[in-house]
């Protein structure tokens, strides 16, 4: 256990992500973060809602910030051993998203693909407003791969405006990622995700 923890320490060095500055501060009332190392952790987008824990992968971390407003954002970064376990982890996710898309009553998930890294899809959460009789988004993520390497953004409605506010927020955010994750090198994978 000591050793599995070192290692994933080691792949994800502190700092790497964009949200490690901001969850490092302390929580209060208005602001309170949540981190997990875990790399069996789910995706933060889980749309069939699975329990199993994720296998292939030798380090993750994952950062969520919630505040009182209430609103949340948050980042994922999830190395896996070899390409091939990031594209199939990748390529089940787009097969949920279309199987559960509308798992649950009044929630649905709408995705596009996008141009982020190997590949990436942008995906609304839409929830249904009885009392004004529309279906509005409230969640929004970004999922892209980017060789070995995959990574999830999310924001929640209150921390952004609207579908366009939350494509461009995230998605610069992933390109940054995407940008810098091939030169993140490992005991397990000297050569980085890429």
């Amino acid at each position: 256990m000591i050793l599995l923890l070192a290692l994933t320490l080691a792949a994800i060095p502190h700092g790497f992500l964009t949200l490690d500055a901001t969850a490092a501060l302390p929580d209060h009332d208005e602001t309170w973060s949540e981190v997990s190392n875990d790399p069996g952790k789910q995706l933060v987008l889980n749309p069939c809602a699975r329990k199993a824990p994720v296998t292939g992968r030798y380090a993750a971390r994952t950062i969520m910030i919630s505040t009182s407003a209430p609103s949340a954002y948050g980042e994922q970064l999830a190395l896996y051993h070899d390409t091939a376990d990031a594209k199939a982890h990748f390529s089940r996710l787009k097969t949920d998203l279309k199987r559960c898309a509308r798992k649950t009553k009044g929630h649905r998930y709408l995705a596009t693909r996008t141009r982020v890294g190997d590949e990436a899809v942008f995906v609304r959460g839409r929830t249904y407003y009885s009392e004004i009789r529309a279906w509005e988004s409230s969640q929004w993520w970004i999922v892209a791969r980017r060789g070995g390497a995959l990574m999830v953004y999310t924001s929640t409605y209150g921390h952004s405006t609207g579908d366009a506010d939350a494509r461009r927020e995230l998605t610069a955010d992933a390109r940054r990622m995407a940008a810098k994750v091939c030169g993140l090198s490992s005991a397990e994978r000297p050569s980085g995700p890429c």
